[in-house]
């Protein structure tokens, strides 16, 4: 698999249910980090402690940074999305998928729609411990994004 299919399958785990709008915004918050990633990485010549080397895939997968990849690796097994199987199945033909790669290029290619945003979570479930005191650089659908996390 490569890093767009990454991407848009994680689009399709995070975002399927929001409009185009809020799908671009969850790739842009890997792109984000991945960028942070290749910093980190030509700095100090490591992965990021959070983010991988610096590719999409990297980025999307990194243990506990995306739920909809939980069960992947065996570190986040106690904690499988029950998504997870229809995610690494549905083809990239599959309408919803398609608009997910459309969003991941668009993403991948285009301006960053979330003020830098490297941190989202969804209203209306419990609030994230890295979110407590931060307020959010904006919402797109039904996620708040947020660009102040460290």
């Amino acid at each position: 698999m490569d890093d767009l299919e990454t991407l848009a399958r994680t689009i399709y785990g995070e975002a399927r249910g929001e409009l185009y709008p809020g799908k671009i915004a969850v790739g842009c918050v890997v792109v984000n980090r991945s960028r942070i990633a290749a910093r980190f990485f030509a700095e100090k010549g490591r992965p990021h402690p959070l983010f991988g080397s610096g590719t999409l895939a990297e980025a999307c997968q990194a243990p506990w940074q995306f739920s909809c990849w939980n069960g992947l690796t065996d570190e986040t097994k106690s904690a499988a999305d029950p998504n997870l199987p229809k995610l690494l199945s549905v083809p990239l033909t599959d309408p919803l998928m398609a608009i997910c790669v459309k969003a991941a290029r668009a993403a991948s290619d285009g301006p960053d729609i979330t003020k830098s945003a490297t941190h989202y979570y969804a209203s209306g479930t419990p609030m994230p411990h890295w979110a407590v005191g931060k307020t959010p650089a904006l919402t797109i659908g039904h996620h708040l994004f947020f660009n102040n996390i460290n």
